[in-house]
């Protein structure tokens, strides 16, 4: 499995979804898409065939739980690289929670700390359980067999974590 690069991305006019094309070499390629994150996409190779794309995730690291007000989650389970150093969103697979992760101290490891704001987006801050599951936002797996030049059509989530587009 390896990082996909991004060859070209396009804003369409008028229209805010953004579309961007890349080469997949294996199956479970990943790519990191050049906005904070988004909670809608599909991809397809360029023959037509459906991929199958899936956020990539981490499990937090606690001996209890985090508190609503923590901004230091521990992390494992993660693929190395699958993440940039910050500014990108994460969602609390339990409880929808969206969280802005300022910093992350290991992009390039398995395991590390992310430093994050809180209830994005209108969310609400929530208890994280050990081992619960986060979900990158910008971070999307391509877990078909199929390997070629693909697409990626996705709605970019806003740059401002303050900005409320939930609830």
């Amino acid at each position: 499995m390896a990082a996909a690069k991004i060859t070209s991305t396009s804003n369409m006019v008028a229209y805010p979804w953004k579309l961007a094309t890349f080469a997949k070499v294996t199956q479970s390629d990943w790519t990191i898409l050049d906005c904070a994150g988004t909670l809608s996409f599909d991809a397809r190779l360029v023959t037509g065939a459906v991929e199958t794309p899936t956020y990539a995730d981490v499990d937090a690291v606690h001996a209890s739980a985090y508190g609503t007000t923590d901004t230091a989650i521990v992390y494992d389970g993660a693929t190395a690289n699958s993440r940039s150093s910050g500014g990108f969103y994460i969602r609390n697979s339990t409880s929808g929670e969206i969280m802005y992760v300022v910093a992350d101290s290991a992009p390039a490891a398995a395991g590390g700390t992310f430093t994050v704001r809180r209830g994005c987006l209108g969310t609400t801050a929530a208890a994280i359980a050990n081992n619960a599951v986060l979900v990158i936002l910008n971070s999307i797996i391509f877990g078909s067999a199929t390997t070629g030049p693909a697409t990626i059509m996705y709605l970019p989530l806003p740059d401002d974590p303050a900005t409320q587009i939930i609830g």
